[in-house]
């Protein structure tokens, strides 16, 4: 969403359903984000250089999948 004074124009594309619908799913990616951070330990990679810090993170997100499947399946 635009800050400040808004055009006829600039409401009418933020009253839109795609606009919605878009703004609802960053909301939601930065949720997910927050979740990685708190519960995995992403905020802070333990290993050095970029190949490294790509593997940790996926680790990372391949830990935060199992769990939500653990959830599924209980």
């Amino acid at each position: 969403p635009k800050i400040g004074r808004k055009s006829k124009e600039r409401e009418a594309f933020e009253k839109t359903s795609a606009f919605r619908r878009l703004k609802q799913w960053r909301s939601g990616i930065e949720g997910r984000i927050s979740c990685l951070k708190r519960r995995f330990g992403l905020n802070r990679s333990m290993l050095s250089g970029y190949r490294k810090t790509q593997m940790w993170t996926g680790l990372g997100i391949f830990a935060h999948n199992l769990r939500q499947a653990a959830k599924l399946m209980a």
